[in-house]
């Protein structure tokens, strides 16, 4: 599957607006015009969008420089989106694309609190690929039960990576099903009350173009002042309890589900019904005593208090 069916649609309204348009500038007595055939089917109508280039406002203090000749769906037109094909749209704030890329970017914010980077040096892969592993097998016991299609994980696209700088956290999974090989690539972009998360989704063949075309999307995307990473106040703000570990095994859990097979995604889905980088907590809850940050036990009584 190159394209998603609503990206096929989207693009050819897009191409019959574009051609509608100087034909619109002739001259209006063109009466040897063919007519068109009276079954021809009408253009998709186009939902509310906005093209790149221009600065966005997604709400929850998230902004996105909109590159040049892309589409973007705000909250509102992407959770329809992502609801009408069979994803669960919840926490979802845009989707980005262009007309004739084989990908497109899941843009979605959580306010699960402050992530801890503090373990940003402890990012093995090899054991975090296991943990993911282990995991996603007790998570298979599930969809069995559910007559839910298993997925099993082939190895990392890209394994785990911090940036300290700019607070993006990235990794990806090489994954397949029965149906076929599936992928995932995320970024998450730690920020002071959440984190927004980044999900390319395109077929494992267009990988190398779809890295390259989203490239734009995944810099142009950040938290506005006053919602940064650096603004976070501890005496105020909420701690998640969780570190970046915590966080990889967390959006693995339904990375494994969002691999751009709408028919199987739509039928998993009907076992999770979390945003696709919290999910993994619940798919790895026996895990989360080994990534979680637990808070420092209280000082012990001094002697002689009562």
């Amino acid at each position: 599957m190159r394209r998603a069916v609503w990206i096929v649609a989207f693009t050819l309204a897009l191409a019959a607006t574009a051609e509608a348009e100087p034909a619109a500038e002739a001259a209006p007595d063109q009466a040897d015009a063919p007519a068109p055939a009276d079954d021809a089917e009408p253009a998709p109508a186009l939902p509310p969008h906005k093209v790149g280039p221009q600065l966005v406002s997604l709400g929850d203090g998230i902004e996105i420089d909109l590159p040049a000749g892309m589409i973007l769906l705000e909250k509102t037109e992407a959770q329809a989106m992502l609801e009408a094909r069979g994803d669960h749209p919840d926490g979802t704030v845009g989707v980005v694309f262009m007309p004739d890329g084989p990908w497109e970017v899941v843009i979605g914010f959580d306010g699960i609190g402050y992530v801890s980077d503090a373990d940003a040096d402890k990012l093995d892969a090899d054991e975090l690929l296991k943990v993911l592993d282990r995991g996603n097998r007790e998570q298979n016991k599930v969809r069995v039960a559910k007559g839910v299609t298993e997925l099993f994980i082939d190895g990392w696209t890209q394994p785990p990576r911090y940036d300290q700088a700019t607070h993006l956290l990235t990794w990806g999974l090489d994954l397949h099903t029965s149906e076929g090989k599936l992928l995932n690539e995320l970024t998450n972009v730690l920020g002071r009350r959440g984190i927004v998360s980044l999900t390319l989704i395109t077929d494992p063949d267009q990988l190398a173009v779809a890295r390259e075309q989203s490239a734009g999307v995944f810099a142009g995307v950040r938290f506005q002042a006053g919602h940064r990473y650096q603004d976070f106040d501890p005496s105020v703000d909420k701690d998640s309890g969780i570190g970046l570990r915590g966080l990889i095994v967390g959006a693995g859990g339904l990375a494994l589900l969002k691999g751009g097979k709408v028919g199987l995604l739509a039928k998993i889905l009907i076992v999770f019904k979390k945003f696709f980088w919290l999910i993994g907590l619940a798919i790895a809850g026996f895990f989360k005593k080994l990534f979680g940050r637990k808070d420092p036990a209280p000082p012990a009584a001094p002697s002689g208090t009562t």
